[in-house]
């Protein structure tokens, strides 16, 4: 860094001049020598430099960015494949899964709909045969009470009617 260049007798003879003494403008004038040659003052040389090393290091910065955010493309990019993958093997495998269960159902209903039918044919055959025994129950029932209304009728006739 440049040193500001200060002329020292020329600034305490100015304050010898607005009133101060001698001792006190030269005591000043050395400490404000002293503070500015140990000052880093920034030149414009300096700020190209820092200019020029942040633009460097805002142009590696984005780069990685630009590197790490292509990563990240790629690598969603193949999530999304994975993903897409499972999920068609998935719905193969539900598909397959569904055509299994429909078959057993099938099976299922074709089997309930014999042991229905042969249930049906035999309750028909029972409700037959329980007819018929009804039927004959029915018919030996009437021909009694046909007889013993004979009987009763033909016993009445016998007591009623006058014989000669």
């Amino acid at each position: 860094m440049n040193a500001v260049p200060f002329d020292t007798l020329k600034f305490a003879r100015k304050l010898e001049a607005s009133g101060m003494t001698a001792d006190v403008a030269a005591g000043m004038a050395e400490a404000l020598a002293e503070a500015m040659s140990g000052a880093e003052l920034v030149t414009k040389t300096d700020l190209n430099a820092t200019e020029t090393a942040l633009r460097t290091d805002l142009s590696a910065t984005e780069t990685a960015l630009r590197m790490d955010l292509a990563a990240l493309r790629a690598d969603l990019n193949a999530t999304e494949a994975a993903l897409r993958s499972e999920i068609t093997a998935v719905r193969t495998e539900l598909k397959h899964e569904l055509g299994v269960v429909q078959t057993e159902l099938k099976h299922e209903l074709g089997s309930l709909e014999i042991r229905l039918k042969s249930d049906n044919a035999s309750l028909r055959s029972e409700f037959r045969s329980d007819m018929a025994l009804l039927r004959r129950d029915m018919t030996i029932g009437l021909g009694s009470m046909m007889v013993i209304g004979c009987g009763v009728l033909l016993g009445a006739m016998r007591f009623f009617l006058v014989h000669p």
